[in-house]
């Protein structure tokens, strides 16, 4: 469930500001007022010898970017259908508590880079995942030449095809031609069969194939590796801490968790994956 992609209006001011990590070290760092994301904010914490955990800083208060996403709202499912979520439900989601960072920790995953799955492994992972089993090779290709975590691109895929079941994965009539859509991308909840169809008519995702490949060069372009955005989490694609309430991937205030679950389940099955977690810091 997608919302519209709204531009941000970027300002050339920067200011300056100490700020004190949680080691006790300052970071002397400049951000630009309506991008809010502090630049080359991080402060890196060795948690294994191959997972580590960094942090953003946000010049905006958890309060203040809560105010925005309630004013923004979100949707929830309930009993199959989908509703206007609560405040409590959009906070449960958004603020990053103890239990998002553990139980939901993988939406806060770098999403940035491959991961380097087999195919083998990919495959397995797939085998009862409706239209997208046997495109193990498509997600890895799809994977290194967007620069994009296959084992990401593969949750998200299942999460908005329900599991490679949805009319759009399994391919719908548009104009005449068969397209498919892998992402919900321009999936609008106002018409999410028609506007989904519509966009992958015009980029031309007329095979699974095309649609996978598409798909990821879109999330690339746009979220993850966008030289403005730089949404490289899925908290970061859902509820932008640079930017509240704008350029956010979907409307479903659980979109992020859900796919985290996914995500956790597939590393589990890998001996010491390379990870890096990136922690959300908002303004004291």
């Amino acid at each position: 469930m997608n919302q519209e992609i709204k531009a941000l209006d970027l300002q050339d001011t920067l200011l300056s500001t100490t700020i004190k990590g949680s080691s006790g070290k300052s970071l002397m760092l400049d951000f630009g007022i309506s991008d809010q994301k502090l630049a080359a904010a991080t402060e890196e914490t060795a948690v294994e010898s191959l997972q580590k955990d960094i942090n953003s800083y946000y010049g905006i208060s958890t309060a203040e970017a809560f105010n925005i996403q309630t004013g923004v709202g979100g949707k929830i499912q309930k009993n199959g259908k989908w509703i206007w979520a609560s405040g409590n439900e959009i906070k449960q989601y958004f603020e990053p508590t103890a239990k998002n960072l553990t139980d939901y920790k993988f939406q806060f995953l770098s999403l940035a880079a491959p991961a380097g799955i087999s195919e083998e492994d990919a495959r397995a992972y797939l085998e009862d995942k409706g239209i997208l089993k046997g495109q193990e090779a498509t997600f890895i290709a799809a994977a290194e030449a967007n620069h994009i975590n296959e084992i990401y691109l593969m949750a998200h895929a299942c999460l908005e095809t329900g599991n490679g079941t949805s009319k759009l994965s399994k391919g719908v009539v548009y104009k005449g031609t068969v397209v498919y859509n892998m992402f919900g991308i321009k999936a609008v909840d106002s018409d999410p069969l028609g506007e989904g169809a519509a966009y992958a008519y015009k980029m031309g995702w007329t095979t699974p194939e095309k649609a996978i490949m598409g798909g990821a060069k879109f999330i690339s372009d746009e979220y993850i590796n966008n030289d403005v955005y730089k949404q490289d989490t899925l908290y970061e694609m859902r509820w932008n801490p640079a930017s509240p309430g704008n350029h956010q991937y979907a409307t479903d205030v659980a979109w992020a968790a859900k796919q985290a679950i996914r995500m956790k389940k597939i590393y589990e099955c890998f001996k010491d994956p390379e990870v890096i977690f990136d922690i959300p810091i908002y303004r004291k």
